[in-house]
């Protein structure tokens, strides 16, 4: 996993590759070399974890349909601040995606 401390805004970081069917979780951490047990995890989906976080999250699909945007809200409680990690998810192939209301139920 990188270390996105180092990623500058609007540029692009592939996170990695997986299948649809399996699990997704986010975990960040307030510094990278904080252990596991201090992190947060807003965003844990046991199976077909990227399909839910597109279906569930109003973050919409890319104007050319080729992803999807992904808010994770976040917040500190200590310093009283909270906003949202965005991310973009782009399936490979790079094909364009179905609008959510055309997924099958």
């Amino acid at each position: 996993m990188p270390n996105l401390t180092a990623v500058e805004a609007g540029s692009t970081t592939p996170l990695g590759i997986g299948r649809v069917d399996h699990g997704v979780e986010i975990r960040f951490k307030k510094f990278p070399d904080s252990s596991d047990s201090d992190s947060d995890v807003p965003c844990k989906n046991r199976d077909w974890g990227l399909p839910r976080l597109i279906r569930d999250n109003k973050g919409g699909r890319l104007e050319d349909g080729s992803g999807w945007r992904i808010a994770i809200p976040l917040a500190d409680q200590k310093q009283n601040v909270k906003g949202n990690a965005m991310f973009v998810v782009r399936p490979v192939p790079k094909q364009a995606l179905d609008k959510i209301e055309d997924w099958p139920k």
